[in-house]
């Protein structure tokens, strides 16, 4: 299943996986030269070969590059934005108990981060308006329902 590319079609992916945080499966990928579109086509058995056995790691790669090849495609609207922020897919009718916030982060390999509780939004200083729209989306598709910590 694994076919030939170069090193700069592979790139993507590389950034895809230390985005998501699976920085320790770079190198596997980037020697069997897998690539953003290969990664829907991969089986439990193709997955296992590259070391990655967790099914749910196997499916975060997989939404998170499914995402990535969906980006012109896909909008992400404001319920689903401040779902992410807040918790909350609306504005309650009294309103939050304090201002939203966004904090700036100096680290441009993280993915915005929300914080429920205090209503804050990390977000990476320095990006490209494609980058932080990549990284926008990436964040709240991939970032699973509202858990409580």
């Amino acid at each position: 299943m694994f076919v030939t590319c170069s090193y700069s079609e592979d790139t993507d992916i590389i950034n895809i996986l230390h985005e998501i945080g699976m920085r320790t499966f770079e190198d596997v990928f980037r020697e069997n030269m897998i690539r953003i579109q290969d990664v829907e086509d991969l089986t439990d058995k193709d997955f296992e070969k590259l070391g990655v056995t967790a099914i749910g790691l196997q499916l975060r790669v997989k939404q998170a590059c499914r995402n990535q090849r969906q980006e012109d495609t896909s909008e992400i609207n404001l319920n689903q934005l401040l779902a992410f922020w807040t918790g909350a897919d609306t504005i309650p009718p009294l309103g939050f108990h304090k201002k939203l916030e966004i904090k700036f982060v100096e680290d441009p390999a993280l993915l915005p981060v929300a914080h429920t509780c205090d209503l804050s939004l990390e977000l990476s200083r320095g990006e490209t308006p494609e980058e932080f729209h990549r990284k926008m989306e990436l964040a709240i598709t991939c970032g699973g329902e509202f858990h409580l910590a």
